[in-house]
């Protein structure tokens, strides 16, 4: 009897310790599941970007002109100097944000004024 008392122990023992091995497998996958699932969901926060508002660019009390000189913070059209607003918008005349440092002497421009200063500057390329 010895002998059977000592296999049954040897079973329960074993018993028990495959149920903690299954249930510390089923721990980790869980886990891991998790950190992929909020991986993927962090991941994904930083590939998408935040929407684009569309450029509303003045139809009224626009001027035409020919860029004939230009600086950092001012441009001369068609002989007259004008300074830039603080928050000036660039674009060409499809509505495409452009940088100030694509605008080049001789340039044709339309341009919108407010007090005095030019708060949009929009590129109009030959045709």
């Amino acid at each position: 009897m010895t002998g059977n008392a000592q296999t049954n122990t040897r079973d329960i023992v074993a018993g028990g310790r495959q149920r903690r091995v299954w249930w510390k497998t089923g721990l980790l996958a869980l886990m891991l599941a998790g950190g992929v699932a909020l991986g993927g969901a962090v991941a994904g926060a930083d590939v998408t970007e935040p929407p684009v508002e569309p450029l509303v660019i003045p139809t009224t009390d626009m001027k035409s002109g020919q860029i004939t000189a230009k600086s950092e913070q001012s441009v001369e059209i068609n002989g007259r100097g004008y300074a830039f607003q603080k928050n000036i918008v660039f674009a060409d005349d499809e509505g495409e944000r452009r940088e100030w440092k694509e605008f080049k002497n001789r340039d044709g421009v339309q341009f919108h004024l407010k007090q005095g200063q030019i708060d949009y500057l929009i590129l109009i390329p030959p045709k």
